[in-house]
């Protein structure tokens, strides 16, 4: 049987490259968040949904996936577990606007906007502080 790949959208290329090796994206990601001082891992999007959990069991973090207003399967607006400090975790950031959807609906439920520590981009194996729009 012949398997098909295929994506419409760009990003989703980096999401199929994870999952080709999934120890690679562990591994550097580890070496990029080994100073970060973090407890738990949020993300949103079916990328989130997969590879979120995936790092945060290798590395005994917490995680929670925000869910987005136009998927909702359920009233929760947040699945999962925040601890005391979090980061960001995404594929890549364009406009910045997702991450910005993120921390405002982490920040309504812990009411605490600085339990934020900043953003890891697995594609870019990147970890940034500062919030600028797009990598």
């Amino acid at each position: 049987m012949e398997i098909l790949e295929f994506s419409y959208k760009s990003h989703s290329f980096w999401l199929n490259e994870a999952f080709r090796d999934i120890d690679a994206v562990v591994n550097k990601a580890r070496k990029a968040l080994e100073s970060v001082q973090y407890d738990t891992m949020v993300g949103t999007g079916l990328s989130g949904s997969l590879v979120i959990p995936v790092l945060a069991r290798e590395f005994g973090k917490y995680f929670a996936i925000v869910r987005k207003d136009e998927a909702r399967h359920s009233d929760l607006e947040i699945e999962g577990q925040i601890g005391h400090k979090w980061i960001f975790v995404d594929d890549f950031i364009g406009s910045g606007a997702t991450r910005g959807r993120v921390k405002c609906a982490v920040n309504g439920v812990t009411g605490n906007p600085d339990l934020y520590v900043g953003s890891y981009l697995y594609h870019l194996d990147q970890y940034q502080t500062i919030d600028t729009g797009g990598y």
